[in-house]
This record gives C-alpha cells, sequence and structure tokens, in this order.
C-alpha cells in the first residue's frame, strides 16, 4: 500500500485516486501520438510539396525552352531563392519575361567569336537562340580598336601609333591580305585610300571637293599613279605563351602596286620598324627578328635591313655566338636579323622532290620516278604514294611533311642488289637524314630547346655540305640560302632571349608567319571567300581578328584550323598525339624550354658531329674549311653564308631563284593577289559600310581636338556622300568583270581574249 499498486494491475485493485491518475496519463499519451501524427502528416506534406517543386523545375529545364539554365540556379541561389522562385524566374524567363543579364567571361568571348567572323546577323541570332551577350554589350566588351591605314609611303608616327592602340591594354601584362582596286573615303583623315603607296605622291588624296576626285581618276587614267591591287600588312607577334600576348597584332596597312624595288620595300619595313622602337619605352617590346614567306622582293628587303654590318664585340650576344664555327654573325639595327617561315620552306622541299629532272645528291640524280620505285620498294601503299607524289598541288603543309616523313623514313640497307639502287637508296638516305633534321624541332613536343637547336645545326650543316659538293643540282642558292637564315635567326633569338630574360623560356614554333596567316585566315571567314577586301575593311577588320586569335588561342577547342596548313605533333618515336593537339601552340610542348640549360656552342657543335656521322665525307670537308677559316685581317672566310669564299646573301644583287623551287602567288601570305568586285556589289557594301565606319570610329573616341571633316561634297549644286561621289566616278572606269563571282576574285575578265591551258566542262573562260 505504501508504494502504490504495481504497474499492470488490473482496474479492480485501483482505488478512485489511482484509476483518475491512470486514465490522466492514457490521455496525455494519446494526445502526444495524435500531436506527432499530425506533425509527421504536415512534413509529410512539405516533403512532398517540395519534390513535387523539383519535379516541376526538373521537368521545365528537361523541355530546354531557356538557354543557359546555369546562370538563371546560380543568380537565384546567390539572391537566396528557394525551389518555387527558382521555378518561377525559369517560366518567366521561358515567357520572355525575364533576360538574364548576368554572363561569364566565356560567354562574352563566344559571342564575340560569332559576331566577328560572322557580322551582326549571327550575333543577333547567337543572342535570341544561344542567350549570348547582345551585339550593344559586345560592343563594350572590344579592346583592340582599329588600326590606322597609311594612304601614303608609311610614316613612323602611324606606325607607332598602331602599336600603342594594339597593346594599349597590355602594359601590365608586357612588364598582307586582299583588297579590291576600288577607291574609298576614310572618314577619319579625309583621304581617298585606294591608290598605291609607290606613286601616290603624284596625285592629290585629299578629298575636299570633286575637283579632287576628278584629279585623281585623271592620274590613274595617265598611269602616273596606280590602283593598289595588294596590300602589304604588317603585324607584331610576341615570343609569349600567354593567350593573351599570343596573337600577332596589326600595325601596318599600306596599298601596293608591286612596282617597288627590294631597296625601296626595305625602307617600308625599317619605318615599321622605328615606330615599334618608338614606343618601346611603354609597351617594353624589342623587334629581335623580321620573319618572311620567302617572297623575293622581301627578302632582298630584308637583306637591307638584316645585313649591314658583323655583329660587334660589345654586344650582350657576342660571347654566345662568335664560338660557333661557319656561323654568319651579319645583323641590322639592334641586333636584328631575318627569319623564314618554316612551313613555306617545307614545302619548297617537297616541290624540290618533285623537280622532273629531280635533284643530285653525292653525284647521283633522283627524279620522282626513281623516289616512287623506292617508296614501292618498302611496301607502301600505292594510293598513298600517289597521293603525296602528286605534283598539283604545292601548298598543301600535310602534304609537304607527309612526304618529307616519308623520305626519311627510307631504311639505308635495301634488299634490292641492284649497283644503281642501292646507290640511289643511300642518297636518298643522306637527304633523308638532313630533312628528319630540319623538321623535327618544330613537331616534337617531347624535344627540350637544347635538342631542337642540335637537330638544327645538324640540318644546317649537312645541308652547307651538299650544297658545296652538289650546287644547285642539290639545293638551290635560294632555298639553301632561306633554310640556313632560318636557323641563323633561331640560334640569334635564343641568344638574345638570355640576355634579356635569362630565366626565362623560348618555343621555337612561334619564329614563323603563321600567325599573320591566322589572321588573313579570319579576315576571308569574315568576308566570304569568294569576295575580296578593300584597304578600309581591311583597317576595319585587322584589329577583330586579332581578339579572335587571342580567344582561339584561350579555348582551342573552339578551332578547328585547315588541315592544308597543319603540321602533326609527334612523340620523339614519330607517334602522332591527339587530334586535338594538330595545331602546335606553346602549351602543347612538355619537354624543358628553360634557355638557362642551353649552351650555344654545345648545341653548334653537337649538330655537326651529327651530321659529320650522316655523311661519310662531312668530316674531311669541314676539316679543311675550319683549318682556313679565316683570312689575313681576321675576317671569316668560309661561313655557312659563304660556302666557297664568296657571299650567297649580299645587299646589292638579288639571290637567283629557281623556277622549281619558288611557290605560286598564292603562297605569299603577306601580300595576297586581288581583284574588283562587281560595280554593283561594290556600290551597296560601300554604302552599308561608311555608316558602319562612323559608328565604329566614336565609339573607339577619336581625340576631341581634331576637326569636324564633311561628309559630303557638292556635285552639279547638289550634296552627295563622299562614298557615293566615288562610287560613281569609278562606275565606269573599270573593265568588266567575269559574271561568275569566283573568276572576279581571280581578276577574271568578262571578255577575256586570254586561252585558259586547262578548260573543263565546269569552269571555261566567259565570252
Amino acid at each position: 500500500m505504501k508504494n502504490g499498486v504495481k504497474e499492470g494491475t488490473g482496474w479492480a485493485y485501483y482505488g478512485f485516486g489511482g484509476t483518475h491518475e491512470l486514465l490522466r496519463l492514457k490521455s496525455r499519451q494519446i494526445e502526444h501520438y495524435r500531436l506527432r501524427h499530425l506533425n509527421h502528416a504536415r512534413k509529410l506534406a512539405q516533403k512532398v510539396a517540395a519534390l513535387n517543386g523539383h519535379k516541376r523545375f526538373l521537368t521545365a529545364v528537361a523541355s530546354k525552352r531557356v538557354k543557359r539554365v546555369d546562370r538563371i540556379i546560380w543568380l537565384g541561389l546567390k539572391q537566396g531563392r528557394g525551389i518555387k522562385g527558382l521555378l518561377r524566374q525559369y517560366l518567366k524567363a521561358a515567357k520572355g519575361l525575364y533576360k538574364l543579364k548576368s554572363f561569364e567571361e566565356e560567354d562574352y568571348l563566344r559571342g564575340l567569336v560569332l559576331w566577328k567572323l560572322g557580322g551582326n546577323r549571327v550575333a543577333s541570332i547567337a543572342h535570341c537562340a544561344l542567350g549570348l551577350p547582345s551585339i550593344t554589350t559586345l560592343r563594350n566588351q572590344v579592346r583592340i580598336p582599329p588600326i590606322t591605314l597609311s594612304p601614303r609611303q608609311p610614316t613612323v608616327g602611324e606606325v607607332s601609333k598602331n602599336v600603342h592602340l594594339s597593346f594599349a591594354d597590355m602594359k601590365e601584362a608586357l612588364k598582307l591580305p586582299p583588297q579590291p582596286s576600288r577607291k574609298r573615303n576614310h572618314h577619319a583623315t579625309n583621304y581617298i585610300v585606294g591608290c598605291c603607296r609607290e606613286h601616290v605622291h603624284n596625285t592629290p588624296i585629299i578629298f575636299r571637293s570633286e575637283k579632287d576626285v576628278e584629279e585623281v581618276f585623271r592620274c590613274l587614267a595617265d598611269g602616273c599613279v596606280h590602283q593598289a591591287g595588294e596590300a602589304t600588312i604588317g603585324a607584331l607577334g610576341l615570343l609569349s605563351d600567354d593567350h593573351n600576348l599570343y596573337a600577332a597584332r596589326g600595325i601596318l596597312i599600306s596599298g601596293d602596286c608591286k612596282q617597288e624595288t627590294g631597296e625601296q620595300h626595305a625602307k617600308v619595313l625599317q619605318t615599321t620598324v622605328d615606330g615599334v622602337n618608338a614606343e618601346k619605352e611603354d609597351t617594353n617590346i624589342r623587334v629581335v627578328s623580321v620573319a618572311s614567306d620567302g617572297e623575293s622582293r622581301r627578302g632582298v628587303a630584308l637583306t637591307h635591313l638584316t645585313f649591314k654590318r658583323e655583329l660587334s664585340p660589345e654586344s650582350d650576344i657576342y660571347n654566345e655566338l662568335s664560338p660557333l664555327p661557319f656561323m654568319d654573325l651579319h645583323v641590322g639595327d639592334d641586333n636584328i636579323t631575318a627569319d623564314k617561315d618554316y612551313k613555306h620552306i617545307f614545302k619548297r622541299l617537297r616541290n624540290l622532290l618533285l623537280r622532273e629532272r629531280g635533284f643530285v645528291v653525292g653525284g647521283t640524280r633522283i627524279t620522282p620516278s626513281i623516289l616512287k620505285n623506292h617508296l614501292q620498294a618498302e611496301k607502301v601503299s600505292e594510293d598513298h604514294i600517289c597521293l603525296i607524289l602528286n605534283p598539283d598541288d604545292k601548298q598543301d603543309v600535310k602534304l609537304a611533311y607527309d612526304l618529307l616523313k616519308a623520305v626519311w623514313s627510307l631504311p639505308e640497307v635495301t634488299i634490292n642488289v641492284n649497283p644503281g639502287f642501292v646507290k640511289a637508296r643511300k642518297a636518298l638516305w643522306t637527304f633523308g637524314r638532313s630533312l628528319y633534321h630540319l623538321v623535327i624541332p618544330y613537331i616534337s613536343i617531347d624535344l627540350s630547346l637544347g635538342d631542337q637547336l642540335e637537330h638544327l645545326s645538324a640540318a644546317t650543316h649537312s645541308a652547307m655540305y651538299l650544297y658545296m659538293t652538289d650546287g644547285k643540282e642539290c639545293l638551290s642558292t635560294a632555298l639553301y640560302t632561306d633554310i640556313v637564315i632560318m636557323v641563323k635567326n633561331a640560334y640569334f633569338c635564343v641568344a638574345k632571349t638570355k640576355a634579356d630574360d635569362p630565366d626565362g623560356l623560348f618555343w621555337l614554333i612561334l619564329l614563323r608567319t603563321d600567325r599573320l596567316e591566322e589572321l588573313f585566315g579570319n579576315l576571308r571567314t569574315m568576308v566570304g571567300n569568294d569576295a575580296n577586301l578593300d584597304l578600309l575593311q581591311v583597317s576595319w577588320r585587322l584589329s577583330s581578328t586579332t581578339e579572335i586569335a587571342n580567344i582561339l588561342s584561350k579555348y582551342p577547342h573552339w578551332d578547328r584550323p585547315p588541315r592544308q596548313l597543319q603540321l602533326p605533333a609527334v612523340r620523339l618515336d614519330g607517334q602522332p598525339i591527339s587530334t586535338a593537339s594538330d595545331h602546335l601552340k606553346p602549351r602543347c610542348w612538355d619537354a624543358d624550354l628553360s634557355v638557362k640549360k642551353v649552351t650555344l656552342q654545345t648545341s653548334w657543335a653537337v649538330g655537326c658531329r651529327v651530321a659529320e656521322g650522316d655523311i661519310p665525307g662531312a668530316p674531311v670537308e669541314f676539316g679543311k674549311m675550319d683549318e682556313s677559316a679565316t683570312t689575313s685581317n681576321g675576317a671569316h672566310k668560309y661561313t655557312v653564308l659563304l660556302p666557297h669564299g664568296k657571299p650567297l646573301v649580299d645587299p646589292q644583287c638579288t639571290i637567283e631563284e629557281d623556277k622549281d623551287d619558288t611557290e605560286t602567288a598564292t603562297a605569299h601570305s603577306s601580300i595576297l593577289p586581288t581583284n574588283e568586285l562587281a560595280e554593283d556589289d561594290a556600290e551597296v557594301r560601300v554604302e552599308v559600310e561608311d555608316p558602319i565606319a562612323d559608328e565604329g570610329e566614336s565609339d573607339h573616341g577619336a581625340s576631341g581636338t581634331h576637326t569636324a571633316i564633311e561628309q559630303t561634297i557638292t556635285v552639279n549644286g547638289k550634296p552627295v556622300l563622299k562614298s557615293r561621289a566615288l562610287a560613281l566616278w569609278g562606275k565606269y572606269k573599270t573593265r568588266p568583270a567575269s559574271t561568275d563571282r569566283l573568276k572576279r576574285v581571280q581578276q577574271v575578265e568578262q571578255y577575256s581574249t586570254r586561252t585558259p591551258l586547262d578548260t573543263t566542262s565546269v569552269a571555261k573562260a566567259d565570252t
């Protein structure tokens, strides 16, 4: 009784108070479970509602009614929205009631590429269909303003201004295409552009009245001035792996009629270099070399520019280069050197292999038929042989590489016991080793900088021996000289890098004109491959091509370069790597490219020994040259450019070119042949583009101190737009162009009297 009734005892043993307490406890338990059930039910209802919201949002996203959903989610979460808030924003965006204004850098860059390459129409479609920034927004993202063209002979001030504009936004980081022969009015300078720089001084090109236009066309008719059928384009390419600095930046646009001598063209190049140097304090840019594709007139100009004197003993690179036996030490001002594009060298070597009369190595003449027999003996497929020996396509870089690789892959020993066959195989193997040493430094990503220089040294010594023993029958003077100049420039540039940035890296593949050709390719994409540009169009678009090249360098997976311009990236064993890296950039290289680990004298000597091991007679010949290396006055008697004691490069004379060695006109990257557009098309394009030019010039904000330039002149008492007046004056001053658009691009006249060499049923002369 003291402890109460034991729990679980029947009701009959409970008193009144105990029964009441038991009922109260039971009621409390029942209420507890009832309320817990209600709470669970409410929570489940909330969970179901939330789950339904997620399901609705997932279904909405799967409908693909709105682009860039990730940005809606990111912005909603940043604003603290729940799933219902995100769903409401999505539905508003699907109905067009909500437009996302937040973009990432990649969105801006993607929009810029589409806008610059495709124009306003493509940019508008991308904005509506893909949710990319609008054209107005993209205009605010343009970082490189249009560059100034040179209506007369280029001046240092014009080039200096272009350098300043091109690198205006790069100060912290720094811490030639087609054009039709029609006349245009440049609003920014009030000049009539489209006349050649060689003779433009014979006519006034200031556009103030109708008489000015009349005088220009009178001079054109008299022949004292010519229409600029081509454009010379100059660009700066920095030796850097930074994608923001990598692309070439245009600094020179000048019309040309191709009547300029090499000495006159050298003055244009010197003016360009002086313009770059004028901005050296602000940009910290030093011109170390001038690259060319091998065009003969530019070769003479580069000789005048870069073979002024021998390297001074006081130079900071003299100690690095002077110990190299047979090295040519001629330089220009500030030790500037010339360079040749290695891809053009490879194409010219392929043309040498396809030469009908063949070439001679060690007294053995190799013709295309002999080469074909040796390839067949090594079980190379007939289709592949026909492809790489096809003489019709001399500009395909990939075909050039395939043929050169096929030659150096031939084994030295053959099962054929025919003496003539064995002798030819030995000659092919010797020549193939020279080709291997010349090509592999530019495509093998496993080679260090020292290894690359060793291969180039071996290629130079091999070429020097072949030229000394077999002469022009093996390598033409122009081809041999360009190979030597290319290798010499590589050694000089490494020496300059060691002096300027001892802890820096050096990328051999950047010594080329490839970056300028990328700009030309982008220009072609902008205007189409069936139409040509004029000077004003080039000046408006060239800066855009630089911006595109920068973007595609940062996002290379967006781009797929033309196959004909590619060299495959290979491992040291010759195995190609993935196609994603076909377009070789500095980021592709795996080996050590630091200059502080390279000794130029060692690399040069190792390459010489490799060449002596490949060619049996080379040690004796090099020994004779070394014994009489200098003359009595201390001058070098033999160098790579004095293999016979006579200079192959002389500013006072022109190197004789072999007609089988030179490439066709389409190979010249910096000056491309052009033609006239149909006159109606030209007028329409002028009227549409001139307002665009006005808007572009106002966007980039010319200096407020400039005097306002009138956009009209008075003709017969009526105001007429200057662009319209020029179009009317030029309408009947040209010959009828072909009615076929592609033939107009090739400068084919409508009533041509020339008989085509090879006509087909598809493409015949217009009659």
